[in-house]
């Protein structure tokens, strides 16, 4: 398994901590992602660039029915293709 760095910072909104899994396709962080979901009974932000996408399925490497129903995710399946989106920090 390849390096998946971990991160964490303060979120000024609710002053909780945030947690980052990061790392290349196919590392491992879906499954690391759970483990904390689980230990810290929070959820998922999914920010993969293919993965938003409705109906992208192969390739994109989703989390898969059964790892979605242990733990809330956002941003999976979430805009059909086609649909432009940008990120921007506030």
């Amino acid at each position: 398994m390849a390096n998946i760095e971990l991160h964490s910072t303060k979120n000024d909104c609710f002053n909780e901590p945030i947690i980052f899994v990061a790392g290349p396709t196919a590392t491992g962080k879906t499954e690391q992602a759970l483990r904390i979901a689980k230990e810290f009974d929070c959820e998922i932000i999914g920010v993969d660039s293919m993965q938003i996408y409705k109906y992208m399925d192969i390739g994109s490497a989703k989390p898969t029915l059964g790892e979605l129903s242990q733990a809330r995710h956002h941003l999976i399946d979430y805009v059909d293709q086609g649909f432009l989106y940008f990120i921007q920090v506030l």
